[in-house]
């Protein structure tokens, strides 16, 4: 059975920022990135945004991984989200993608995104009948093992 990653882009928590709010580099251990130390055969990653004209930033994430994991197949899906608090409308634009991958075993990296966002996911994950797993994650610093879980 195909097993894939679907998660949203979360600018603010995926990226190192200088003091002038430009990415510079891909966060650490506990985020997006560290995700592929696992083995999925594909990572469907999410934007809010309606293209890449208005959000450079998932160009930049899809570029450093597959530069830093060349075997491994992203997919980078711009939804064009207006309001990133619209439950129906989240849910809407996310139910299509994970009903076109029944056939796979879906892990959904629950951390990114809105608390809106995250309750779309909870709801498919609930409702759909399909192999999902909810993958969160904390900073080590908030850890009892001072580790990513």
């Amino acid at each position: 059975m195909k097993k894939i990653l679907i998660s949203w882009l979360a600018i603010q928590n995926d990226f190192v920022h200088t003091s002038e709010g430009k990415k510079v580099n891909v966060q650490g251990p506990n985020y997006l990135y560290h995700q592929h130390y696992y083995d999925y055969e594909a990572h469907i990653l999410l934007s809010s945004a309606a293209s890449e004209d208005t959000d450079t930033a998932g160009v930049f994430m899809k570029n450093k991984l597959y530069q830093d994991f060349p075997n491994h197949q992203v997919q980078l899906e711009y939804l064009g989200i207006e309001d990133v608090i619209n439950l129906n409308e989240i849910q809407q634009k996310v139910l299509p993608i994970l009903l076109s991958y029944r056939e796979a075993q879906i892990d959904i990296f629950f951390s990114p995104g809105t608390a809106v966002m995250r309750l779309a996911w909870f709801i498919c994950h609930q409702t759909l009948a399909l192999d999902t797993t909810l993958i969160q994650t904390r900073k080590p610093v908030y850890g009892k093992r001072q580790v990513p879980d």
